[in-house]
C-alpha cells in the first residue's frame, strides 16, 4: 500500500502520518496533517514541538522518537488546543525497514474524543455504584434517624432529667456526624469533579464501610462475610473515594458471581512496606480465556445467561485496575471454573511524612464583638440557628430566606460579612453575590453549599463554606474571613526595589 493510500485510510481515524530522514528533515507530510492537528513540519524538531508545548516533554519526546525500535508503545500526550481546551495525542514512530538511512515513520492519532468518552463512562459507572447501595445507604440513614428522633423526644420529655437531656444532645450529635460523613462520601463519588486529593487512609476502615453498606444485600443473597483483618494496620497515601470505588466493584463482583449463597472473604494483611487486600468468593469462578481478559474496557465477567440484579458496564475492573495503578499497585486475580475467584490488590504504604495526619484546626471561635452579619437561606431553620449561634458570641445576626429581602436589607443597613446559601429560588446565590456587592463593594461574602461551589476569580472578597456544618465551623470561618479582610487593609511595607529607589 502507498503512503498516500495509508493517509487516506488514517484521515478516517482522525489520524496522520509524516515521515523524517536520519538527518531530521521531513521528507513527507500527509496533507491531512494540518487541518486535523494544526501543524506543519520541516524537521523533527519542529513536529515534536508541534505536539507538546512541555520544553521536558519535549526533550523526552525527541529522545525517544530519535531511538525509537520496531513495535514501540504508544506514546501519550495532551497539549492546549484553540479553543482554550485541551486536545489529546497518541503517537507512535516506526523505522522503516526498506529504508538503510534510518528514516521514521511517525503516526499521530487524537484521542481526545476517546478521553472523553471514557471519563463519560467512569461517571456513569460511579453513580450506577451510588445507585446499587442505595438500600444500604436508606438503611443506615433510617438507623441514624431513629436513633435522633428518639433522643430528641426522651430530652423533651418532662421527667427527663439535665443528665439525660445532656446524654440526649451528645447522641443527636453523634448521629448527625455520621450522617454527615455519610452524605458527604456519596456526594463525592457522585459528582464529575471527584477530588483527587491523597491522604492517609485506612483500607480497614473503606473495608468496613463498603460492608456495612452492602450488608443488606449480602444478607438477602444469604452471603456470609469472613472478615481477617490484621492489627495495626498502617495507613496508605490514596484517595479515600477512589479506592472506596474499588472496594464496591469487587464486593459486588463477587456477589453476582455467587446468585444462591456463599461466602465472601475479605482479609488486608501487612508484610514490611506493602498491604495486601484479597476479595475472595467461592462462587462460579472464570475460565482462563475470560480471565485474561477480565481488566479489559468493556469485558464482562459475567457468564453466558448469567442472571444478575445490575446492568454491567464492562468498565468496572478496568476503571479498578485504572485506580489502583494510580496509586502505584498492583492488581492480579486468580480464578477457576466452580471454583471462585479471588481479586488480591497490592499497596504501598505511606512513607514517613505522608503518614503524618494534619495537625488539627484550631476551633477557638472568638470573633470581634459587634459584629453585624447577614445571613441568606431559603430554609428558615438553617438561618435562625446561624442567627442564634453568633448571637451566642456577642454579634448581631440578620437571618432573611430569599435574595430580594436580603438586597433589601443592605440598602438600609450596613453588614460586616454575609452568609449567602448558594442554590435558592429567585436570585441564585452568586446573582445575589454581585447584588450585593454593588451595594456595598467592600462586603465580605461566604457562600454555603451541600457541593463544591467554585468562586469567580473575579470576586475578591469571597470564600466558601460545605454544608452541612457545625456552630464552630461557621465561628471560624466567619473569623478567617474576617482576618483575612484586616490584613488586606494594613499598609503593605516597602518592597526592595522601592526601598533602592529611595
Amino acid at each position: 500500500m502507498s503512503t498516500s493510500s495509508i493517509s487516506k485510510v488514517l484521515t478516517h481515524l482522525d489520524a496522520s502520518i509524516a515521515i523524517f530522514d536520519s538527518n531530521g528533515e521531513c521528507t513527507y507530510c500527509a496533507p491531512d496533517l494540518e487541518r486535523l492537528f494544526d501543524m506543519t513540519p520541516q524537521t523533527l524538531y519542529e513536529f515534536v514541538s508541534a505536539l507538546t508545548f512541555d520544553p521536558d516533554m519535549r526533550a523526552q519526546l525527541l529522545d525517544t522518537i530519535s531511538n525509537i525500535k520496531k513495535g514501540n508503545p504508544a506514546i501519550q500526550l495532551v497539549r492546549p488546543d484553540k479553543n482554550a481546551g485541551r486536545q489529546h495525542f497518541e503517537v507512535r514512530a516506526f523505522e522503516i525497514e526498506e529504508k538503510t538511512d534510518g528514516a521514521l515513520f511517525i503516526v499521530v492519532r487524537e484521542t481526545s474524543h476517546n478521553i472523553k468518552l471514557h471519563q463519560e463512562l467512569e461517571r456513569l459507572e460511579r453513580l450506577a455504584i451510588v445507585g446499587q447501595i442505595a438500600a444500604g445507604v436508606a438503611h443506615e440513614f433510617n438507623n441514624i434517624l431513629t436513633s435522633m428522633l428518639g433522643w430528641t423526644q426522651i430530652a423533651r420529655q418532662k421527667k427527663s432529667t439535665p443528665q439525660m437531656v445532656s446524654s440526649a444532645v451528645d447522641i443527636i450529635g453523634e448521629n448527625a456526624q455520621r450522617a454527615r460523613d455519610l452524605a458527604f462520601q456519596m456526594l463525592d463519588v457522585a459528582r464529575d469533579d471527584a477530588d483527587t486529593t491523597l491522604e492517609p487512609v485506612s483500607l480497614v476502615q473503606i473495608a468496613d464501610d463498603v460492608l456495612r453498606l452492602l450488608m443488606i444485600e449480602l444478607d438477602k443473597l444469604n452471603i456470609e462475610v469472613v472478615r481477617r483483618f490484621d492489627d495495626n494496620i498502617e495507613p496508605c497515601l490514596a484517595n479515600n473515594n477512589r479506592l472506596w470505588q474499588v472496594f464496591v466493584n469487587l464486593v459486588r463482583n463477587a456477589m453476582d458471581a455467587m446468585p444462591d449463597g456463599g461466602t465472601l472473604e475479605l482479609t488486608i494483611t501487612q508484610r514490611e512496606q506493602n498491604i495486601f487486600v484479597s476479595i475472595g468468593d467461592d462462587g462460579l469462578g472464570m475460565k482462563p480465556e475470560v480471565k485474561r481478559h477480565i481488566f479489559d474496557p468493556f469485558f464482562t465477567t459475567k457468564l453466558k445467561g448469567q442472571s444478575s440484579s445490575r446492568i454491567s458496564s464492562g468498565l468496572g475492573l478496568a476503571i479498578c485496575r485504572e485506580i489502583v495503578e494510580e496509586h502505584g499497585g498492583t492488581i492480579d486475580v486468580a480464578s477457576a471454573l466452580r471454583q471462585g475467584t479471588v481479586f488480591t490488590i497490592t499497596l504501598p504504604v505511606a512513607q514517613e511524612g505522608e503518614s503524618e495526619q494534619p495537625a488539627p484546626r484550631t476551633t477557638t471561635s472568638s470573633i470581634p464583638p459587634g459584629m453585624n452579619i447577614l445571613i441568606v437561606d431559603d430554609e428558615p431553620d438553617i438561618g435562625e440557628m446561624m442567627r442564634t449561634a453568633l448571637e451566642l458570641k456577642d454579634a448581631s445576626a440578620v437571618a432573611v430566606c430569599s435574595g430580594e429581602e436580603a438586597v433589601d436589607r443592605c440598602r438600609t443597613q450596613q453588614f460586616d460579612a454575609a452568609f449567602i446559601d448558594f442554590t435558592m429560588p429567585g436570585l441564585s446565590g452568586k446573582q445575589l453575590g454581585q447584588e450585593l456587592h454593588a451595594v456595598q463593594p467592600e462586603l465580605p461574602i461566604i457562600y454555603m453549599s451541600g457541593r463544591e461551589v467554585e468562586v469567580s476569580p473575579d470576586v475578591q472578597i469571597a470564600d466558601f463554606l460545605k454544608k452541612p456544618f457545625d456552630i464552630q465551623e461557621v465561628q471560624h470561618k466567619l473569623r478567617e474571613v474576617l482576618e483575612g479582610v484586616k490584613r488586606s487593609e494594613q499598609p503593605r511595607p516597602p518592597t526592595d526595589l522601592a526601598t533602592k529607589a529611595d
